[in-house]
């Protein structure tokens, strides 16, 4: 069933919600378990594990997309611990702060995310780009912070909440 931009905003929200999930849980197969409609919820403190000099650095991860398990998009937050205390940085005390654009898909288990520094509080690392991948079995995270002009990148890992809503 087609139904143009003008005819949704005219049948209003509930008709508009109702036709919405009709169609997401048809027996089509993009509305089968692989294409689930919904969120991913990730937050995480992460440990540097490379290079050397980023070896135990803290930075903590958030990121909330939502969307088809094929097609996430949303934002996330970042931060380096104070003193390796989340609440602490959250209370405005963090460093080198970051604010990202993402989106990726859900592979079995696997959120993974291709995200970019939208804002970077140090102004470095402003459009740098990142790759999360997070596993909601386990809630192992690991992030890549590419910069290509320097041909580097630094990896975190941790263990957190990998949740969907």
């Amino acid at each position: 069933m087609s139904v143009s931009r003008r005819q949704f905003v005219t049948l209003g929200a509930a008709a508009g919600l109702a036709l919405a999930d009709n169609v997401a849980t048809s027996a089509s197969p993009a509305a089968a378990g692989e294409n689930r409609l919904g969120g991913v919820h990730i937050y995480c403190l992460l440990k540097g594990v490379s290079p050397a000099p980023f070896n135990g650095f803290p930075f903590s991860v958030m990121f909330s997309v939502w969307g088809a398990d094929a097609a996430l998009n949303g934002m996330g937050w970042g931060a380096t611990v104070e003193g390796g205390d989340p609440v602490q940085s959250y209370g405005g005390a963090s460093l080198f702060s970051r604010i990202f654009s993402a989106h990726g898909s859900v592979e079995s288990d696997l959120v993974k995310l291709k995200a970019i520094q939208i804002f970077s509080a140090d102004r470095i690392g402003q459009g740098f780009p990142w790759l999360i991948e997070a596993n909601l079995a386990t809630g192992a995270v690991r992030g890549v912070e590419v910069n290509a002009e320097m041909g580097t990148e630094i990896v975190l890992e941790g263990k957190g909440v990998v949740a969907r809503i």
